[in-house]
């Protein structure tokens, strides 16, 4: 980690303070008189460089993000301070300020009191991007499992419907990765599905400083609670998975082997179920397995020669990992019937008679649970499914077609996760919470760079320029302003109406407001009240682009009614 200059670090703590941030956000927080624009980019961008920001373009404009946590950039060079100023003694440090600095026994004994709480917000923001991405992969596999059952379960194409299940697990864990965020933001159709996402999205619950850290507090333990839940459950499905494999390895080094038709097999010691795992065939001992070794060589052989097993034991993984999932467990299963079905296709092509190969099914003792959990099996329920498949005619090479349907639904959880990502960012941007009248309104508002286009007038209407409008005073006196004339309506208390409603508005050249319009409605005398407080507000100061020209921007302002 570089360290930072003092103009580096002095930026650095405001991005810190705004979490995800435009340079024009920065530039507000700051003190007057404020540094020209371009010196406040060049030092954001020289922290680009350095690592400490992660960028995310949103049409013309960038979002900025910190890379580099304030505490751990804290914590690495207060290491160096203690080190080369103090000898390496926190002990001397704490020495220094309460004797150089006044520092108190009260205050002391506060940063202590701190320590944990602390420590346990680091925790939280670790832990929680994990929890929201498995999240995202156990509603996919959700999903994806219902279109499966409803599109291709009941159709002969079972290599195809392996290809597809298998990929069902690669859509699931892999299409929460990639970041589109930057091509999608050029895109003006995607612009208004984020905006309407985004009020659709939860809102964060606002807490007053009496009940923060207990809400906190509550977090920390759910998720701790959550953690400790799951790692208990993986931990013994880990454990019965490594027990099978122990035992099935072991089995293989006491069984007698010996060849039949060219291929080494595995006598079991007991008459349960022939079964294969990897390249291991066991046939059981059971004469009556043993009087029809023909059919059960050619079934296993075809688990063997397409390494079913590697299915299997990716199944297990998953589930291990995503055990809470009942659809995972489901996939699994599928996967392994479909083996069957793989399997049983291949004796009817070898030439054995139809009927006598499913009198030797139902005549076959049943696996154990174990061996049915993890290993290819010659006799595996249900048998119905098996016979019922063997005796269906084969499904028109025409619709296979529909595999197609993969795509789009890949692309579509894909599009859909880009787009929950960007208009959670947009959601950080925007109003948090209008209080009922009995209390002070709280707003946030801030501008949303991919609004619906307006119709084309005389003089283009701009998103986003250069030099962005601004309230008379900044935001705080545009939050003033709307906590004074903002008025709940009665009827929609009356009613428990409350959630967002988004307007629509252009900035002219002289600053004034027009065509201001409810773009998201959510009740009409909200919808009316939203209007009156746009309309009602004083004039701007007008956008400009670089040279100094002034132009018309187009802003969005969401407003949330919320009831206490």
């Amino acid at each position: 980690m570089e360290r930072l200059t003092a103009q580096e670090e002095s930026v650095m703590l405001y991005i810190w303070k705004l979490g995800s941030c435009f340079i024009r956000d920065i530039l507000n927080e700051m003190p007057d008189p404020k540094p020209p624009y371009t010196s406040v980019a060049s030092v954001v961008r020289n922290l680009e460089k350095k690592k400490y920001v992660t960028p995310k373009k949103f049409g013309t404009i960038t979002l900025f993000s910190p890379r580099v946590k304030e505490a751990e950039y804290k914590r690495t060079f207060m290491s160096n301070v203690v080190q080369n100023y103090f000898t390496g003694s926190y002990k001397e440090m704490v020495s220094f300020f309460v004797r150089d600095r006044k520092l108190s026994k009260s205050d002391l004994q506060d940063l202590m009191d701190r320590k944990g709480r602390i420590i346990n917000y680091k925790d939280i923001n670790m832990i929680t991007p994990i929890l929201i991405y498995f999240l995202k992969v156990n509603l996919a596999l959700a999903f994806l499992y219902i279109c499966y059952r409803l599109l291709f379960r009941d159709d002969t194409f079972f290599r195809l419907r392996r290809g597809v299940l298998l990929s069902i697990y690669l859509i699931a864990f892999l299409y929460p990765l990639p970041d589109l965020s930057g091509w999608l933001s050029t895109q003006t159709s995607v612009a208004g599905i984020v905006g309407y996402y985004s009020g659709l999205l939860p809102k964060e619950t606002v807490l007053t400083a009496s009940n923060e850290i207990a809400a906190s507090d509550w977090k920390e333990t759910g998720l701790k609670v959550m953690q400790v839940i799951w790692l208990a459950g993986a931990g013994l499905l880990l454990s019965r998975c490594l027990a099978e494999l122990f035992t099935v390895s072991r089995l293989h080094r006491k069984c007698r082997k010996i060849t039949l038709n060219g291929i080494e097999v595995c006598i079991l010691p007991e008459a349960e179920a022939s079964y294969s795992f990897f390249g291991w065939i066991f046939i059981s001992s059971d004469p009556h397995q043993r009087e029809r070794l023909d059919d059960i060589l050619i079934h296993e052989q075809t688990h063997v020669r397409q390494w079913h097993s590697i299915d299997m034991m990716a199944g297990e993984i998953i589930c291990i990992a995503c055990w809470l999932n009942p659809f995972a467990w489901w996939l699994k299963k599928e996967i392994g019937i479909n083996h069957e079905f793989i399997a049983d296709e291949q004796v009817m092509l070898a030439g054995f008679d139809k009927k006598e190969y499913q009198y030797h099914l139902i005549g076959v003792k049943h696996p154990n649970t174990a061996i049915a959990n993890l290993y290819n099996n010659f006799s595996v329920l249900p048998l119905k499914k098996r016979i019922t498949m063997l005796n269906k005619k084969r499904t028109n090479n025409a619709r296979k077609v529909k595999y197609l349907a993969l795509v789009p639904m890949a692309a579509g959880l894909l599009l859909l996760n880009n787009i929950d990502a960007m208009a959670r960012v947009l959601n950080e941007k925007v109003a948090e919470v209008i209080q009922q009248p009995t209390a002070l309104a709280t707003t946030t508002v801030s501008k949303m760079e991919a609004a619906n286009p307006l119709p084309p007038e005389k003089d283009k209407i701009y998103d986003t320029c250069d030099i962005m409008p601004e309230f008379p005073g900044g935001q705080n006196a545009l939050l003033q302003f709307l906590a004074k004339n903002i008025k709940y309506p009665t009827e929609a208390q009356q009613q428990g109406k409350q959630g967002k409603v988004v307007v629509t508005f252009v900035i002219e050249k002289d600053g004034s407001i027009t065509n201001a319009k409810v773009t998201q409605a959510l009740y009409p005398s909200l919808d009316e009240e939203s209007l009156r407080i746009v309309k009602s507000m004083p004039k701007w100061t007008p956008g400009k682009m670089k040279d100094g020209k002034v132009v018309r921007v187009q802003y969005t302002v969401p407003l949330t009614y919320r009831l206490q």
